[in-house]
């Protein structure tokens, strides 16, 4: 996967899209373990891994490179941070699909809550902290 050749400022909307389309298949994925459609969830739950990681390309690759090129390496250790936060959610996803496949539905619920948890902090802190922080950037170094 390429990181999408748009303008900042489409990239933005777009990840704020994903945002609340992630939030909106969390709570399909629900709905199909619990009325037992495990395919469907399958489905559903590797398909969101995938647009997790174009999402991640997408902000590693130009909002944070952005960031250090603007900024400076010392200046952005916030946003590093934040970003520093996709590994550990990638790898709840891993396990999550590793217990749809296994049926391990207990786990799963716990799992998904996690999830849940986690990434409302993190978008909350991109949404908050990061995208407009990037905006300005380069609104600021227009030339």
């Amino acid at each position: 996967m390429k990181p999408r050749k748009i303008s900042v400022n489409e990239l933005v909307k777009i990840l704020m899209d994903e945002h609340e389309k992630s939030k909106y298949r969390l709570s399909e994925f629900e709905k199909l373990l619990k009325t037992g459609n495990y395919e469907a969830a399958r489905e559903l739950i590797n398909h969101l891994k995938t647009n997790y990681e174009q999402h991640i390309i997408d902000e590693e690759a130009v909002l944070l490179r952005d960031a250090v090129k603007f900024l400076g390496r010392e200046n952005c250790k916030d946003i590093i941070e934040i970003f520093q936060q996709h590994r550990p959610i990638m790898d709840m996803v891993q396990r999550i699909i590793d217990s749809v496949n296994d049926l391990q539905l207990r786990r799963m619920e716990d799992l998904l809550q996690d999830l849940r948890k986690i990434l409302e902090i993190h978008y909350s802190r991109e949404e908050v902290e990061v995208f407009p922080r990037i905006l300005k950037l380069h609104e600021e170094n227009k030339s």
